[in-house]
């Protein structure tokens, strides 16, 4: 549910002529008033923070057929029933991501400076961020020139430009805080 429905539903629902809010609603939109964003928007702040943080790796398969490149993520957690001190160690590691990265994250994707992050936003700001990394890991594997670039990537040469802006900015950013190398990115030049 998009914030703006939930807002309209919240607005309805308390309206004079309507009956009162259940409980669970009101539960539901104070959870995420304290959380400062949406579910969808937390999840796409989640991937990201993991990524920096070395709790999981994203990789960029080439399809031999398409010859395009995907994103998979996979997990650098315990494959195993975890003793309770890794439980713990598991949690601290978690709890430390939440305290020093997730605030960070979610101001930078407020691009609203509202304080709240939306699920737009939050999507965004993941796409872009996944997109600096693809974009340094193609150019790193194949050199190609902007043109071919941007077609691997499905953005037009300007899209690309403000995204590789939005990345080098958001990288410099995080820089303090990321446990894992984040890869700058250059533009090829157009040619």
């Amino acid at each position: 549910m998009s914030f703006a429905a939930l807002l309209l539903l919240t607005a309805t629902a308390t309206s004079p002529a309507s009956p009162a809010m259940p409980a669970d609603l009101a539960a539901y939109i104070e959870e995420i008033r304290a959380v400062g964003m949406t579910g969808e928007a937390r999840s796409s702040l989640l991937a990201v923070s993991t990524a920096i943080s070395g709790e999981s790796t994203i990789t960029f398969p080439k399809n031999d057929a398409s010859g395009q490149y995907g994103n998979s993520y996979r997990s650098n957690g315990v494959y195993h029933k975890p003793s309770a001190d890794e439980l713990a160690r598991m949690r601290q590691v978690a709890a430390d991501r939440e305290r020093l990265i997730t605030p960070r994250l979610r101001a930078l994707a407020d691009r609203d400076a509202s304080g709240f992050v939306s699920t737009r936003e939050g999507r965004e700001f993941r796409r872009m961020f996944e997109f600096g990394l693809k974009a340094a890991f193609i150019i790193s594997a194949e050199n190609p020139d902007l043109a071919r670039l941007c077609a691997l990537l499905n953005v037009t040469p300007s899209e690309a430009s403000v995204l590789a802006a939005e990345y080098e900015r958001v990288r410099s950013d995080l820089a303090d805080v990321a446990t894992v190398p984040i890869p700058s990115l250059r533009l090829p030049s157009p040619e």
